[in-house]
């Protein structure tokens, strides 16, 4: 995990998200299906939150905190924890944009700039 925030960090700005896990396409699953495989990926979610908690400290923000932070920029994110490394904001969430696309793990690095581009 040092790694890759390692080179997300040094990436920035204009650092492609790290998909560190997702389902794959989840084309004709039913709703309890895909709901099954957004708790298991919440479980692996929450894996690498204390991955990033080991190796950062406890996340400057967090979805279970409040979403203002992340709607504007992020809403597809069904959790996310942030931690502010060099006035960047590295966010580790879990995605799910509509019912067949992938649910996913990424962690993105980004500039306050970017932030706010991609909020409008």
């Amino acid at each position: 995990m040092q790694e890759r925030v390692q080179r997300l960090l040094d990436s920035c700005p204009g650092a492609a998200p790290e998909y560190l896990e997702s389902s794959g396409w989840l084309y004709d699953r039913s709703i309890e299906q895909v709901e099954a495989v957004v708790g298991e990926f919440t479980a692996r979610f929450h894996g690498h939150l204390e991955q990033m908690t080991d190796l950062l400290g406890a996340p400057a923000l967090s979805s279970e905190g409040g979403r203002d932070w992340l709607d504007s920029w992020c809403p597809e994110a069904i959790h996310a924890a942030a931690w502010r490394p060099d006035g960047n904001m590295l966010c580790l969430a879990l995605e799910h944009q509509d019912r067949e696309t992938p649910v996913a793990v990424t962690l993105r690095c980004l500039t306050d700039a970017e932030i706010e581009e991609q909020s409008e």
